[in-house]
């Protein structure tokens, strides 16, 4: 079962638009936990261990923990995140102005509003594209469905002959 899971979750990043709307969704919800535990004065190893539990992608669980391991050998989060796969360009950079500035917590809440925000207007775009993808595929189902009876119809009279 374990496996089937895997496999999905790497078709699921395969596909682009599927692929930023989970990392979106992922990241945002991510950057939220993170910034509201920060915020009441956990230190940054726990936090990351606490919120890597909420995380339902086996990807984004395993690059925590590898922050994690990062983060104990004395590297800074936003390097960790330099390599993680599939987080956005605009939250690594956001977490190391963070860094640099000292206002993480303040920037994870920032990233997870930018991040909703983006899957949100994702989310309409699929909406948008779905009623005219299914139009289509309908219209080919008809239209095939046709040729066969119209095809079924002529070679009828070509037996009479």
């Amino acid at each position: 079962m374990e496996s089937v899971r895997a496999g999905f979750e790497r078709l699921a990043f395969a596909i682009p638009l599927i692929s930023t709307l989970k990392a979106n969704i992922e990241i945002a919800c991510f950057s939220h936990t993170l910034g509201t535990i920060l915020r009441n004065g956990v230190s940054l190893e726990q936090a990351l261990e606490t919120t890597r539990g909420t995380l339902a992608s086996r990807i984004y669980r395993a690059s925590i923990g590898r922050a994690i391991s990062a983060i104990r050998n004395g590297e800074s989060f936003a390097a960790t995140l330099h390599d993680a796969p599939h987080v956005p360009m605009l939250a690594r950079r956001m977490v190391r102005i963070g860094e640099e500035t000292g206002t993480l917590p303040d920037m994870l809440d920032h990233i997870g509003k930018i991040l909703e925000a983006e899957a949100s207007r994702q989310i309409q775009l699929i909406f948008q594209l779905v009623p005219p993808i299914l139009t289509l595929a309908i219209g080919l189902g008809v239209g095939s469905f046709i040729l066969v009876i119209m095809n079924a119809v002529l070679s009828v009279n070509d037996l009479a002959f």
